[in-house]
């Protein structure tokens, strides 16, 4: 009989499963870091997919369908990126280093330029943000070089700056040249905050410190803005990227993987901007 119990059984059973679905494809995009490129909080859109996929599933064989495809192709994607050097290439191309590693800086570099990472609600640095600036504060302590840094304050808290602990780092380290840019929001503000200092400051290059996936968009952006640069990325803590082990299968590689994407997105923008 249409619209009886065995309809209304499968539709919910059908709408269970479209849940179920969208879940393992939201889970599987998780895995290969897709939703940072909207910076997208984890738990509020997990529900919003499974209420998509319930929806779908209720819908019919369909909406099922559309379902499958979806888990199948991000299901399929993860174990292709985990598990082949794939990854490999692609993030390496986007690594610009104008300095080997363990070179002094050449003396036409006047300071050292570090990016932020971003930062926790509390002021605390990232660990991406540690990652730089540790290598950023030992280049600029080596070369007895001014540093140069940019402080982010959290949407949320805006008094609650990165500066103190970048200042207390710094000082642990012996730096006491210390410069700062505040209240930036992207790479494109960086460079042109501190291409303003280095105009104040007359400086005839700097040596730009980020994360290596980022050194390519960072240091065409710098350029682009009037400052000449020699790009330095920091060694990775969050994947190795160097030597015969580079982007062991698993975790890395997936992380790799969304670094990547999060890059080429943002080198479309950056290019369609006129920013690089």
């Amino acid at each position: 009989m249409p619209g009886g119990p065995t309809t209304r059984n499968e539709r919910a059973a059908g709408a269970v499963q479209g849940a179920a679905l969208a879940a393992l494809t939201y889970l599987a995009l998780y895995l290969l870091r897709v939703w940072q490129l909207g910076a997208l909080r984890f738990v509020p859109w997990l529900w919003f997919a499974a209420a998509v996929g319930f929806a779908l599933g209720a819908f019919g064989r369909a909406g099922r369908r559309v379902m499958w495809g979806a888990a199948a192709v991000t299901t399929a994607l993860v174990l292709v990126v985990s598990s082949t050097p794939l990854v490999r290439p692609l993030a390496l191309s986007l690594v610009r280093r104008d300095l080997p590693a363990g070179a002094p800086l050449p003396d036409d570099v006047d300071a050292v330029a570090v990016l932020s990472g971003g930062q926790l609600q509390n002021g605390l640095l990232s660990d991406e943000s540690v990652e730089r600036l540790l290598d950023a504060l030992a280049l600029a302590k080596a070369s007895r070089r001014p540093l140069l840094h940019s402080v982010i304050r959290p949407d949320a808290h805006p008094v609650r700056a990165s500066l103190p602990d970048q200042r207390a780092l710094a000082a642990l380290a012996g730096v006491t040249r210390v410069l700062a840019v505040d209240s930036v929001h992207a790479t494109h503000d960086e460079a042109v905050k501190m291409a303003a200092v280095a105009r104040r400051e007359r400086w005839r290059r700097v040596a730009l410190v980020t994360s290596p996936l980022h050194s390519r968009r960072a240091c065409a952006t710098f350029e682009r803005a009037g400052v000449r640069v020699l790009c330095a990325p920091a060694r990775s803590r969050f994947y190795e990227i160097d030597g015969p082990d580079a982007f062991p299968p698993g975790p890395e590689r997936l992380r790799a993987f969304g670094s990547w994407l999060y890059e080429v997105v943002g080198m479309a923008t950056y290019r369609a901007r006129g920013w690089i």
